[in-house]
């Protein structure tokens, strides 16, 4: 799949996740004091869809990803994947203990190889199980109300732009 095609099917997918979270905040509102047709204050967190988000930009070769926000209901990681068969396969590195709430651009997540142009990742979200230290046997993913994994594939490219800052 050409570049700018990956890179245009990725602004869709942003574009249609904030246009569901502002529906949803302004179908919210009728029940509230808040006017219908206008956004709540507590909704202006950017594309926030839930207790537990994710975003990664494009990233640049290296050994390193920076996550441009992350939001946690409870303490967890941001766990860097391989791509194994487009599902997260061997694990390349995660991030420090984050505690629960927003976090916006989360630099320089270690990783344990070197990723080239072209590779597809996935960032997943692990919630603690309290000890504060990753393990992927008893940091477990977290999930949303369906059952479905917080996590998001992002692509590896020389032609990265720089991380833009991502405000909360």
């Amino acid at each position: 799949m050409p570049h700018a095609l990956k890179l245009s099917i990725i602004a869709v997918i942003i574009a249609a996740v904030a246009a569901i979270v502002f529906f949803r905040t302004v179908e919210k509102s009728e029940d509230s004091s808040t006017p219908v047709g206008q956004v709540p204050e507590s909704a202006s967190s950017g594309l926030r869809a839930g207790s537990n988000a994710i975003y990664v930009p494009e990233q640049s070769p290296g050994k390193t990803v920076t996550v441009g926000f992350v939001v946690l209901a409870r303490a967890g990681f941001v766990v860097i994947h391989e791509n194994a068969e487009d599902v997260p396969g061997k694990i390349l590195g995660e991030s420090a203990l984050l505690e629960a709430g927003e976090h916006a651009t989360i630099e320089s997540i270690p990783l344990s190889q070197e990723v080239k142009d072209g590779e597809e990742l996935f960032a997943v979200l692990h919630q603690d199980d309290g000890d504060g230290f990753f393990d992927a046997a008893m940091d477990l993913p977290v999930s949303d109300e369906a059952g479905n994994t917080i996590m998001m594939s992002f692509f590896v490219s020389a032609d990265a732009e720089p991380p833009m800052d991502v405000s909360l």
